[in-house]
């Protein structure tokens, strides 16, 4: 027998179930048809398999509306009606849809039951589910005729926000666009990379892994327990929040950041991608790699101490000049810069990343460290600083009215300026300065005599007139 029925929808009590498949008032209306057949006292006595079915009917195409509107349909190869008028057997359904407030899905199924007294369908094992963000595979799934509700309580897999993913539960309201998804791993596009080099500023390939996630009825997102890594650069924290409505991104609890030139940790990063800028703030930890060990690997930063640069006098003193020739002409090295390892401390970061316009401003006591051969060391810190991607310069900044800005080695320069400002650029020694004061330590031969001046001791006092032969991290002078 071919039927075609269509139910309305009467107040939420009748509502349809989340696949659309069948309201409650079909149930109603299937016994008021049983109590109309004058054969029923003629059927012959079913067999086991079929000792529950009241009704059976074919090739069932099914509507339902809410007022004058359609939210839900289905077409059901053949359609079982228990004689306890609870529930209802669906055999092959295919064109199944809900239209909710905050979206639509489809889905496909080999069975499925629709509890009328409850108002769940549930597909007990192998579906396809699709909508505007999602084309999933799933092991079974149940949906709620209440409100549209559709949960996944098993592995899914396929296409999810324009990604691949494999979860192992996804909960989805058609009603807000909100969801819930278990512990995943999504791999696809994304502009995450904050790397100076232009073609990491594109889109590339991330692998994404959670414990778990969700996207609210406002659509914000949040990510828990968070790895992100497109092979150039791993990305981490304990929570990672997306506002889909301004793309901005929002990470904190600890987050850290690891690329093959720099590893990088802070309380909070705050990503806003319409504008191409980052804004680091807490405790901002950077290492800046040497080249023979610049390699995606997840390390450790090496704690900063001291944090107050006043104690480096005290605590560590001049290593004497001349002892090791070679160790001491590192010190005051371009080339060593790029030989070990510094690190970097301040207490916000704000970097603009486009193409174009690359620029960072660093705040709260910026301090710079970088241990070379032999014990040596040199160190330096400033009020503020200013990097210039464009231009290849960084300036470090004192406070207003003082001489903050200082730079100290291992063999006992101490030197402090309104400002200095060198080239970041590989092999370039440029630099300059406003205000410049402070002593050098160095051989006699070893010190530049600026035009128009006398050449000073070489043992220390007053080095005015004499320029800072390197900086803490690699910068150059004459």
């Amino acid at each position: 027998m071919a039927a075609r029925a269509t139910f309305r929808r009467i107040g939420a009590a009748l509502a349809w179930g989340a696949a659309g498949v069948l309201a409650a008032g079909l149930a109603a209306w299937t016994r008021h048809l049983l109590s109309l057949d004058p054969f029923a006292r003629f059927r012959a006595t079913p067999g086991p398999a079929e000792a529950s079915v009241a009704i059976r009917m074919d090739d069932v195409e099914l509507a339902f509306f809410e007022g004058a509107e359609q939210v839900g349909g289905a077409k059901v190869e053949r359609l079982d009606i228990r004689r306890d008028r609870q529930a209802t057997d669906l055999f092959y359904v295919r064109d199944g849809f809900y239209q909710g407030r905050g979206g639509r899905y489809q889905f496909e199924a080999t069975r499925a039951s629709y509890n009328n007294v409850t108002g769940r369908l549930t597909v007990p094992s192998g579906a396809k589910i699709r909508g505007d963000e999602m084309d999933l595979v799933v092991a079974a799934f149940e949906a709620d005729a209440r409100n549209g509700r559709l949960h996944v309580p098993g592995l899914v897999r396929g296409r999810l926000f324009g990604g691949s993913v494999e979860a192992a539960s996804l909960t989805y309201s058609p009603e807000d666009g909100s969801f819930k998804v278990g512990p995943a791993t999504w791999v696809g596009l994304a502009a995450l990379s904050l790397s100076d080099e232009p073609k990491q500023q594109k889109k590339s390939k991330w692998t994404f892994k959670t414990s778990g996630a969700t996207r609210s009825a406002t659509g914000l997102e949040v990510w828990l327990d968070a790895e992100a890594t497109d092979g150039e650069v791993i990305v981490k924290a304990p929570r990672i929040e997306r506002d889909t409505k301004t793309d901005v991104i929002t990470a904190t609890g600890g987050v850290r950041y690891f690329s093959k030139k720099a590893n990088l940790t802070c309380e909070k990063a705050v990503v806003y991608r319409k504008e191409k800028r980052a804004v680091l703030t807490g405790k901002v930890q950077m290492i800046l790699k040497p080249e023979d060990r610049q390699e995606l690997k997840e390390e450790e930063i090496p704690p900063f101490q001291p944090e107050v640069p006043e104690e480096i006098a005290r605590n560590r003193p001049p290593a004497p000049p001349g002892e090791d020739k070679k160790a001491d002409d590192e010190v005051r090295s371009t080339k060593s810069a790029r030989k070990y390892p510094v690190v970097v401390l301040a207490e916000r970061i704000e970097y603009w990343y486009a193409e174009g316009e690359r620029r960072a401003m660093i705040e709260g006591r910026p301090q710079a460290r970088q241990e070379l051969a032999a014990g040596r060391w040199r160190y330096g810190w400033c009020d503020r600083a200013f990097y210039d991607g464009e231009k290849e310069t960084l300036r470090l900044v004192s406070s207003p009215g003082k001489k903050d800005t200082r730079i100290k080695t291992s063999l006992g320069d101490d030197l402090a300026a309104d400002w200095f400002e060198f080239s970041t650029k590989e092999n370039d020694d440029q630099w300059s300065a406003q205000g410049l004061q402070g002593d050098v330590y160095a051989e006699e031969d070893e010190v530049p005599t600026p035009p128009g001046q006398k050449r000073e001791g070489g043992s220390g006092g007053g080095a005015e007139a004499k320029p800072p032969l390197t900086g803490p991290i690699g910068s150059g002078g004459r």
